[in-house]
């Protein structure tokens, strides 16, 4: 949930900038101490609302909202149904008595096997959002140059700008470049009328993507190949780009199934290419498959890691081989 909206909700007093936090807590604490400032309440129900819950409609509202949650949640989720069985219960009954129903239901779900499950989720999703390789991530990279500027090149593009990098966009054609930048922005225009971001949030992101009209190699931190999945194409362009790049610059490829292995054997410094196996679309699937070869150093996959980690993904680790986008060993 957003912070605007928590706000709206009555779930939080205040938003503020990241950086003044730590302020605007401690003077919010004194605040209310003051009695200069009330917690922000919920407003409750309204009176339709009420008369649709407590009225002569509940069973037809309640039937309704239990088809709503089967329809979304195909009933592997108790706990939206329990809520509507304490919602059934509660009218005309005490606040103990409605305080106890939902004792009685918490703990049910508390110890049901998807709660289980849902507790062991959570604590495997958290695992995935650590380095495993950070000792080794001396600088993390900062300027990324996407080549290639298609769905999977703007997808990373884009994904990168909305979370701090700044990136240079590369590709021969001026049109996909074009549309690239109109997809972008498009992108950011959504989470503009969405109150995620301010209006110069979004002119300030839409800076840091710099487009070039070229395949030439530029100065980055990393550079992510992004063209078509053809061998031949992406040998030919990462030996190019690793013959002119830095010894320490990252490279990797965004490829399905192509091996990471020959790629690398034609690159200068092969132990710093890496696969980055990102799937469409990159706006919106989490996952990001890091493929290393046998060859391929911890330095460059702390690199790769601390940049899917930035980019929001959930990052694993598998080796190169037959089928890599379904197994890891």
């Amino acid at each position: 949930m957003y912070a605007s909206k928590a706000k709206k909700l009555g779930l939080a007093d205040v938003f503020v900038d990241e950086s003044f936090r730590l302020k605007a807590g401690i003077q919010l604490v004194k605040d209310i101490a003051s009695g200069k400032h009330t917690t922000n309440k919920s407003k409750g129900l309204s009176v339709k609302d009420k008369a649709l819950l407590f009225g002569p409609f509940k069973s037809f509202v309640i039937s309704k909202a239990k088809d709503n949650v089967m329809a979304k949640t195909k009933g592997n989720y108790p706990a939206p149904l329990e809520i509507l069985k304490c919602l059934e219960h509660h009218p005309g009954k005490s606040r103990d008595e409605a305080i106890k129903r939902e004792i009685e239901g918490f703990t049910k779900l508390l110890h049901s096997p998807e709660a289980r499950q849902l507790i062991r989720l959570f604590f495997l999703m958290n695992s995935y959002k650590k380095n495993p390789y950070s000792e080794d991530l001396s600088e993390a990279p900062e300027h990324l140059s996407v080549l290639g500027a298609g769905l999977m090149g703007n997808g990373i593009s884009t994904v990168s700008i909305d979370n701090g990098y700044k990136v240079t966009l590369l590709d021969l054609s001026d049109d996909a470049l074009k549309k690239a930048k109109k997809n972008t922005s498009e992108y950011l225009e959504k989470k503009v009328k969405r109150k995620q971001i301010s209006r110069s949030d979004y002119q300030k992101l839409l800076n840091d993507l710099q487009l070039v009209e070229s395949g030439e190699p530029v100065k980055s931190d990393a550079l992510i190949e992004a063209v078509f999945e053809d061998l031949e194409l992406k040998q030919k362009i990462l030996k190019k780009w690793s013959e002119h790049l830095d010894s320490d610059v990252l490279i990797a490829t965004n490829t399905s199934a192509l091996p990471v292995t020959e790629i690398a054997e034609v690159c200068t410094n092969p132990e710093r290419v890496i696969g980055m196996h990102y799937f469409s679309p990159v706006e919106k699937m989490p996952l990001l498959e890091i493929v290393k070869t046998e060859k391929t150093n911890n330095v460059a996959l702390a690199k790769a890691y601390d940049i899917g980690l930035k980019q929001g993904k959930v990052c694993i680790d598998v080796s190169d081989g037959p089928a890599f986008t379904r197994l890891e060993f």
